[in-house]
């Protein structure tokens, strides 16, 4: 069975600093990051939802490539309506041409 509707809302801030903090990479920048995400699967329901806090440390060598390191708290609802929580650490790298 398909949910019928879903929703979702999310609010997330930026804040760049230490620009030129390396030498060598004059154009070089940090963004802390803060994100609050909600989803719910299946409105019809309570439960099938998940609700995450996550804080991040960005930096950007140049201008088109970027290294992020993001903690992220989650907690999930089953289909049931049973809570359960989680943590994790991601890492990634994005270059745009």
């Amino acid at each position: 069975m398909f949910a019928e509707q879903q929703q979702g809302l999310y609010a997330q801030m930026n804040y760049h600093f230490g620009g030129g903090w390396i030498p060598v990479m004059a154009r070089s920048r940090f963004t802390v990051v803060g994100r609050y995400e909600l989803v719910d699967l299946d409105a019809g329901i309570g439960g099938d939802a998940i609700q995450r806090f996550s804080l991040g440390l960005n930096f950007r060598p140049v201008e088109d490539t970027v290294f992020k390191l993001d903690y992220r708290f989650d907690r999930l609802w089953n289909r049931v309506d049973v809570a359960e929580r989680s943590v994790g650490v991601n890492f990634s790298v994005a270059s745009y041409f």
